[in-house]
């Protein structure tokens, strides 16, 4: 006959088995003894021996008794469900994944009635990465037993592992339905929504976690945050006003609601807001990142762009060498192209950290487009230091020396530049960008008077590109000042003017070259054409005083002569034309 489970070893291991889960007196366990008891063979008390104490073993932490114990338990009884379950939890233990599953698929075999033996074979699924069998084991488990809700959140869980959003979305409402709201499931259900940018969904969320947590106000927040993005501005307005009213010093919910005051073009309440909001004691970094979350916007809003600008301007009244704000100003207005505020901005942050490499590059070309080409040379080769061979840096290096004429220093660049590229990706754009500095090192040979490198380096850029317009017009003056292939340069200038039609150089460099082809009638034509763009170089003035001293014309040669030297004291050779003119 079948002993009972009072058997006399309880007596000292009792106790153990409390925490056992086949000891447990859940109705699936009572189910479990009895198909423990009806799968012994002919000898069930062998069984039972060896089963306690298997997992008397596996209490103690003796996994490899236990699962020793437990065998010899199969033995007796191939088929009792409660032993190839602990065998299962067993193997687990001992990390051999494999076994628990199929130990644990044959106790569900053997007691497909008991749910506990499907929640067990679908953890030890998961366990063993095998998600696949373990969605398998979920859909059976919540099909065949009413009131699975537990292991519907799991199956849930698991389809957003697998990425299957829209079934793991189908599954946590039901569960929503069935248990109820609760904030850790409308947290996890708001991620979903976010990744399949279901903004009813996050809404109802959201809405769910401010009422069911009134007390974290982070939920507010990102629910009025949620109302902006989905520009229903009057609902965010109202939620950001009541955030302020709960909690007056929350200088978030303040930026934030007078960012929409500014959307509203309610310019004047946002600056009301900020005034009562933005102090001295306020936090300057938070003001700074404020302002630096509405600048990395996809596409930051005109509305966006002045609450920034006023979040910085105010930072740095309270703290002018705050370094943050002045970088984040500073690239702002280069981005406007308000170069000399830029420029001036972007020094100040570099002195107190110059760990940047794109701040120094910055800082350089704001002060180059400011028309101050000596401190952007400086910058950049003191950038340089401290960042070798940082391309945008040599560029701007490379040009800025162009501009004040240490034209071997610019050439050593511009060369260290081609490098760089070379090592570059091969595209379009390197390969536009690489015939750009050999037009600029056929300049620079040009005037240090290395006229065959200057002619090989333009002629290798029209090979690569031949309507590349610098390099034509710089081609074409070039060889108009040497009284060389006037044809050739005749040709080239005509293509630069085609090009762009509006250079004030490429129209004073075709007039230019009719000059010295004698063509005089073409050449005040030309050069009167690039006075007339507002945008002419001294040099310009003085060619139309000196086309129109060829042209018999002295009294407004020396008027464009004089012009000439007004906008160009240094050009001293000038002041002799004007002293041999008959006055």
């Amino acid at each position: 006959m079948v002993r009972s489970f009072l058997h006399p070893l309880f007596a000292t291991i009792g106790f153990l088995l409390i925490a056992v889960p086949v000891a447990t007196p859940s109705p699936a366990l009572s189910d479990a003894q009895g198909q423990f008891y009806s799968a012994f063979d002919d000898d069930p008390s062998r069984a039972q021996q060896f089963f306690i104490r298997g997992l008397t073993s596996n209490e103690l932490g003796d996994t490899e008794q236990a699962i020793h114990l437990f065998d010899r338990a199969l033995q007796y009884a191939p088929n009792a469900p409660a032993i190839l379950s602990a065998m299962a939890d067993a193997q687990a233990e001992a990390e051999d994944l494999s076994a628990a599953v199929r130990y644990a698929r044959q106790a569900r075999a053997e007691a497909p009635e008991n749910r506990h033996y499907h929640e067990q074979l679908a953890a030890l699924q998961r366990d063993a990465d095998r998600p696949e069998e373990t969605l398998e084991t979920y859909d059976r488990l919540v099909e065949e037993f009413s009131g699975a809700t537990d292991s519907r959140l799991d199956r849930a869980r698991l389809l957003v592992e697998m990425d299957q959003t829209e079934r793991a979305l189908e599954e946590y409402e039901i569960v929503r339905q069935e248990m109820g709201r609760s904030p850790q499931l409308e947290i996890e259900m708001l991620q979903l929504y976010r990744s399949v940018d279901d903004n009813e969904g996050i809404r109802r969320s959201l809405e769910s976690l401010v009422e069911m947590r009134p007390e974290e106000n982070i939920f507010r927040l990102l629910l009025s945050q949620h109302y902006e993005d989905t520009d229903d501005r009057d609902a965010a307005i109202d939620l950001y006003e009541r955030i302020l009213h709960l909690h007056p010093e929350d200088l978030d919910a303040a930026l934030e609601l007078a960012a929409l005051y500014r959307e509203e073009g309610d310019e004047a309440r946002a600056d009301s807001l900020l005034d009562a909001s933005v102090s001295e004691e306020a936090s300057l970094d938070q003001l700074v990142n404020r302002a630096e979350s509405m600048l990395e916007r996809d596409t930051p809003s005109s509305a966006d762009i002045r609450s920034a600008e006023d979040l910085l301007e105010r930072t740095l009244d309270i703290n002018e060498e705050h370094q943050e704000a002045a970088a984040l100003l500073g690239s702002l207005r280069y981005e406007q192209g308000q170069f000399g505020e830029a420029a001036t901005l972007l020094k100040e942050a570099l002195e107190d950290d110059a760990d940047s490499a794109e701040r120094w590059f910055q800082a350089a070309a704001a002060h180059l487009q400011s028309d101050r080409p000596r401190q952007a040379a400086e910058i950049a080769e003191e950038g340089l230091d401290q960042f070798p061979q940082h391309l945008s840096l040599v560029r701007v290096a490379a040009y800025a020396l162009t501009e004040i004429n240490e034209n071997e220093s610019a050439i050593d660049r511009f060369e260290e530049a081609i490098a760089l590229l070379d090592e570059a990706a091969p595209g379009a754009a390197v390969e536009a960008e690489r015939a750009d500095y050999k037009a600029s090192l056929g300049l620079l040979y040009n005037r240090i008077e290395e006229v065959e490198a200057s002619d090989e380096y333009y002629q290798r850029v029209l090979d690569i590109d031949p309507e590349h317009d610098m390099a034509l017009n710089n081609y074409a003056y070039s060889l108009a000042e040497r009284d060389k292939k006037l044809d050739k340069a005749l040709e080239m200038a005509e293509q630069a003017v085609d090009l762009d039609s509006s250079n004030a150089s490429y129209l004073d460099t075709l007039g230019w070259v009719h000059y010295k082809r004698g063509n005089l009638e073409a050449a005040e034509k030309w050069v009167k054409r690039s006075l007339d763009t507002g945008e002419a170089s001294p040099t310009v003035y003085e060619h139309y005083g000196d086309i129109h001293e060829a042209m018999g014309d002295l009294e407004t040669a020396q008027q464009y002569w004089r012009e000439a030297l007004e906008r160009d004291p240094d050009r001293t050779h000038l002041e002799e034309k004007l002293d041999m003119s008959p006055q």
